[in-house]
């Protein structure tokens, strides 16, 4: 029995009365390149990025700032998320006047962001301990004052200013405490940040599932205090000298 050629490569099939032929059909497929095996893959590059931002964690400060990090936006995200829904159901605001609100809000941002460059440099630890405060205050302010449309206005334009303003300051911070590294601090922060947004949002939709819109707003204002309470004077979250 001859061994087919469609099937060369299967010694088994072979017969004992294998022919000189047979193995010459076998080896001239053998030689013949399998473009299947003929591809190759670029090889990965191992730059153990990922462990030289992890390890920033190990310098305290870096840890103390990334903790505070993760509760200021997860507080905020755990009330900003839902902020639509309070002003549905609280404030009763038709399409027209949730617009206005949300367009406050934005425009806000961009008060706070110039007013927050214009002075972080001179109080850098202050701003960052007071502004998650503040936002917690003006947070609280909003849960009696809910059913008033102009208080409300009001007050989200401060929360929409003073929201803005966080990124400046822990962008500062970043400048001056890992100067070392500063694309592995910048790396470790977005992380954080977006790692707070997605958990203080998750947080807040738990809250309103199984309590309330104030619940949820409430539990972001624990989360922002705690955050000020770690930042404190700042001396966590100073370098060493």
């Amino acid at each position: 029995m001859v061994p087919s050629e469609r099937h060369p490569q299967n010694p088994a099939s072979w017969s004992p009365n294998s022919t000189r032929t047979n193995k010459e059909i076998y080896n001239r497929h053998r030689a013949t390149p399998n473009p299947a095996e003929s591809v190759t893959f670029p090889k990965l590059a191992v730059t153990f990025a990922e462990i030289r931002i992890l390890s920033l964690l190990r310098r305290p400060h870096v840890a103390f700032a990334m903790l505070a990090v993760m509760l200021t936006f997860g507080g905020a995200f755990a009330v900003f998320t839902y902020f639509r829904p309070f002003f549905e159901t609280y404030t009763h605001a038709d399409a027209s006047e949730l617009s206005f609100l949300l367009l406050g809000m934005g425009l806000a941002g961009f008060a706070g962001t110039y007013g927050a460059s214009a002075v972080v440099n001179k109080r850098l630890y202050r701003l960052m301990m007071g502004m998650p405060v503040a936002l917690a205050g003006v947070t609280l302010a909003l849960l009696p004052a809910g059913h008033n449309l102009w208080t409300v206005a009001i007050l989200v334009i401060v929360w929409g200013a003073i929201n803005a303003a966080i990124p400046v300051a822990w962008s500062t911070w970043l400048s001056k405490a890992v100067r070392d590294k500063p694309e592995s601090g910048g790396g470790l922060m977005v992380a954080s940040i977006q790692l707070s947004i997605m958990l203080g949002a998750e947080l807040g939709g738990a809250l309103i599932d199984h309590f309330s819109i104030g619940a949820a707003f409430i539990g972001g204002v624990a989360l922002m205090l705690f955050s000020a309470i770690i930042i404190g004077s700042g001396k966590r979250i100073q370098p060493d000298t």
